[in-house]
């Protein structure tokens, strides 16, 4: 039927039955509200650095590490200590060093920094750092595009009555500029 057109299935039909009562919906950013794949938009400091350190990233299953693993190059470098830890980012080891790629909110920012991740967030962007040493080398914007049908579907919720909001572990600015364009 319709539930499976449109790629829904469930167990039984009193979940349909149930489903009538929902009044507040909450999506998921990545991959419901936007697409999940996400492509690199701007760069800032040593590329050099952002391919060696991208390698940290493999085997990692989130949209933003999948885009970041792909940035390798040059030397792997053997990584010890590494250690994934959701929401954040992923830690190691490389040379004696210590190493970080992940989310901004993780590492401070000198001001100018500070400033461009601001421009990035305001603009609907994501932003990874990578630091070594104690020392952020370089920060990558990262871009989830909208999917096309979000903003009818979030229409369609709010249109049979439901309060809809999303729930993401990005940035609020990220989230806040993306909300209007899909009717949040």
């Amino acid at each position: 039927g319709r539930g499976a057109r449109s790629g829904t299935f469930l167990k039984s039909e009193s979940v349909f039955e149930q489903l009538r009562m929902v009044d507040t919906v909450l999506l998921d950013k990545t991959g419901t509200i936007t697409r999940g794949t996400m492509v690199v938009r701007d760069h800032t400091g040593d590329w050099s650095e952002v391919q060696r350190l991208s390698y940290l990233e493999e085997g990692i299953e989130h949209p933003a590490a999948r885009t970041i693993y792909g940035l390798r190059g040059g030397l792997r470098g053997d990584f010890t200590h590494v250690e994934s830890v959701p929401g954040q980012g992923v830690f190691g080891r490389i040379a004696g060093d210590a190493v970080f790629v992940g989310g901004s909110h993780m590492v401070p920012l000198p001001d100018d920094l500070s400033a461009q991740r601001a421009s990035w967030h305001a603009r609907g962007w994501t932003t990874i750092v990578f630091q070594r040493s104690e020392r952020v080398v370089a920060m990558v914007a990262l871009e989830d595009e909208l999917r096309s049908d979000a903003a009818a579907m979030v229409a369609d919720l709010s249109g049979a009555g439901c309060a809809v909001y999303i729930a993401s572990g990005d940035h609020q600015a990220v989230v806040d500029h993306l909300a209007p364009q899909v009717g949040i």
